[in-house]
């Protein structure tokens, strides 16, 4: 096992809203509707980007219908070594670095839950090589 060519310099979350449905009533099986958004900002001169991931969840749906909707943005700086090709590079930026951040997402989306009085949300690990996140 070796250090990556691919690293994260730092993280933080940039934005979180929450709103629970406070009347919500489960009627059966509640199908999780997860939703991602990828901005990449990248300087190539220094081999350093600004990955933002957007995740949201129940977007779509009215909030009478789900039992909560929430979207987060988390950003992070990544940094690669010089000799990166530039398909390689886009793949790194697009697939690799919205994982990372979702990894950093995850336990805060659990404790969010949990403090809101549902189970504990575990997020599914998802395929960022697929476009629809």
């Amino acid at each position: 096992m070796e250090k990556s060519i691919f690293q994260i310099i730092n993280h933080k979350l940039t934005y979180f809203h929450f709103e629970k449905n406070k009347n919500f009533q489960k009627k059966g099986t509640i199908s999780l509707d997860v939703k991602g958004d990828t901005q990449i900002s990248k300087d190539k001169q220094k081999n350093i980007a600004i990955v933002t991931f957007t995740l949201s969840l129940f977007k779509d749906f009215p909030i009478d219908e789900v039992p909560f909707f929430t979207e987060l943005q988390m950003e992070g700086t990544f940094k690669w070594v010089a000799e990166v090709k530039e398909e390689h590079l886009k793949e790194l930026l697009h697939m690799n670095a919205p994982a990372i951040l979702l990894s950093y997402m995850r336990p805060f989306i659990s404790q969010v839950t949990t403090y809101a009085g549902y189970p504990p949300l575990i997020l599914p690990l998802m395929d960022f090589t697929k476009k629809k996140t």
